[in-house]
């Protein structure tokens, strides 16, 4: 509060919070001196900032981190979130893009002091948002994984690499806001298969090949060459080497891969050679799945894609053959990894799936293929 006697400095702390009942948030701040800046300095935004505030700290953090940025824009908002219910910010605005209810939402957030966070408050709005509208085990569980993943994102901008750099710009508080706030133990997250890899390509086979195309490209690039969403969405026929029976993975001037690790190239057999083969014969352009949407929008910070009502369709195919409810195109490339972990064994399906840590293939993506019993007979005579 800009003293060092806690009786003033609490009796300032009320004038501000009768202010922003009385007259709102954006006027309260008005009326009080910002002591974020030391005396005498200008508005520069290079400026130090004595007493940071979350929108400082995400305007500072973009200049130097360097993930993707649709990757960076989910630190912010992972950030905002958490210091929004934390803080008991209402969010009815946030959802309000249109008329100007999330700019305003956000701009509300971003004046949040940082050292107002601590991990009590952390921890009890974890707690809180872990009760959910149920009491239902599958809700919890995902309840757990976002939280983990909210409070992981929010790291992001400020992880030990990146201290030194924002020290030299602002005054972090000591602790950091999320220092002290463990992160839950997750649940099991293994894939258990609900669909049969032969009898949904048969099906597609029948029902996509000829009058879905786009459907049925998707489909094998999930299926057979366990591609992700956005390596489908912005895959090039330039990837395909037909002679050498590859599929190459890789950066484009359209995509950027989730990690230098994605990056790869995966075995085509001969018949999905011939297959891939024969639809390029139909093709209009560059892309392997035809859009409406010329090209995706590079300079995009958010998700998008360029083929998202090929997926939709296709999402809504699939469920009706058993798959997935909430994401059944992603379930294909678990059950091509858990194909190949099945036929070659855990490594090759990391490899396949262009994992970086084994440990990732293992926990989440495979499926037990094979039944295995002792070898022990009831009937066994002593």
């Amino acid at each position: 509060m800009g003293s060092g006697n806690k009786a003033k400095a609490a009796d300032r702390a009320l004038e501000i919070y009768l202010d922003i009942l009385t007259i709102g948030w954006d006027k309260a701040v008005a009326r009080h001196k910002d002591p974020r800046k030391k005396p005498g300095q200008d508005d520069d935004d290079t400026a130090f900032i004595e007493r940071p505030t979350v929108g400082d700290l995400i305007r500072v953090a973009s200049e130097f981190v360097t993930v993707r940025r649709s990757t960076f824009n989910s630190y912010a908002k992972a950030i905002r979130k958490i210091y929004a219910d934390s803080m008991k910010i209402p969010g009815a605005e946030k959802f309000d893009g249109r008329k100007g209810g999330a700019q305003r939402w956000q701009e509300q957030v971003d004046k949040v002091y940082l050292d107002q966070l601590t991990a009590e408050r952390v921890v009890r709005w974890r707690n809180e948002f872990l009760v959910g509208e149920d009491d239902d085990p599958t809700g919890k569980r995902s309840r757990i994984n976002t939280s983990n993943t909210l409070i992981r994102n929010a790291r992001g901008l400020m992880a030990k690499k990146h201290l030194p750099f924002l020290r030299e710009r602002m005054r972090l508080p000591e602790p950091l806001p999320l220092d002290g706030v463990p992160l839950l133990k997750p649940p099991s997250m293994r894939y258990h298969s609900k669909i049969d890899a032969h009898t949904i390509l048969s099906a597609a086979r029948k029902e996509l090949e000829k009058q879905s195309p786009e459907q049925f490209k998707a489909l094998l690039l999930a299926l057979v060459c366990g591609l992700r969403r956005g390596e489908i969405d912005n895959l090039l026929w330039e990837a395909f080497d037909f002679e050498r029976g590859v599929l190459r993975v890789q950066n484009t001037r359209y995509h950027e891969l989730k990690s230098e690790d994605s990056a790869g190239e995966i075995d085509l057999s001969d018949e999905v050679c011939a297959v891939f083969e024969s639809l390029r014969m139909g093709a209009s352009g560059e892309f392997v799945i035809e859009s409406e949407h010329a090209h995706n929008r590079p300079d995009s910070g958010t998700r998008y894609y360029r083929c998202n009502l090929v997926f939709q369709r296709l999402g809504r195919w699939l469920k009706k053959k058993g798959g997935d409810k909430k994401r059944p195109i992603h379930e294909l490339r678990k059950e091509a990894g858990s194909l190949v972990a099945a036929e070659y064994g855990i490594f090759e399906a990391s490899r396949f799936l262009r994992h970086s840590d084994i440990r990732i293939t293992s926990q989440v993506y495979l499926d037990k293929k094979r039944r295995v019993t002792p070898s022990l007979s009831l009937t066994a005579k002593s």
